[in-house]
């Protein structure tokens, strides 16, 4: 009983518990939830899906986490500067104010380190508001927040 309780006070038993709560319903619910299959070469199922769709938010969330660890500030803006990178990369990649392409305008290599170094500028932009102009991390992250939707708009 002591090690029950010393384990549920963990502060990941909670997350871990619901998952596989969630992960059981399922289970029980539609079977096939779990069923993996390989046409052409390919996985399918609904839990490669899963995955497929939740990675874009797990690199995020992890980030997120790094920056809430070290400084203990929030950073609202990823979403924003995930997407304004996105919208970058696709712009460099089609060549800029084309709608619709089949080729890509530059090597492959060149749309991604275009949307990597415009994260990094975005990062850098925050960091240099937090830090040179000591504005509260909240407040600087909603600046960028706004901006970087307002200028992905404009990609």
């Amino acid at each position: 009983m002591k090690n029950l309780k010393k384990v549920t006070k963990q502060q990941l038993f909670l997350p871990i518990f619901c998952l596989f709560l969630v992960l059981l319903v399922n289970l029980f619910k539609d079977p096939s939830f779990f069923g993996i299959s390989i046409n052409n070469g390919v996985l399918y199922g609904r839990i490669i899906d899963v995955l497929n769709r939740g990675s874009e938010i797990a690199i995020l969330a992890v980030g997120q986490t790094l920056v809430v660890a070290v400084s203990a500030g929030t950073d609202i803006s990823v979403g924003s500067v995930m997407s304004l990178a996105a919208c970058g990369t696709c712009m460099v990649l089609a060549g800029f104010g084309v709608n619709t392409t089949s080729t890509t305008q530059v090597p492959l290599i060149i749309g991604i380190l275009f949307g990597v170094a415009l994260g990094g500028l975005c990062g850098a932009f925050n960091g240099a508001l937090v830090a040179k102009l000591k504005i509260q991390p909240m407040v600087a992250t909603l600046i960028l927040y706004t901006a970087a939707r307002a200028i992905g708009l404009l990609f």
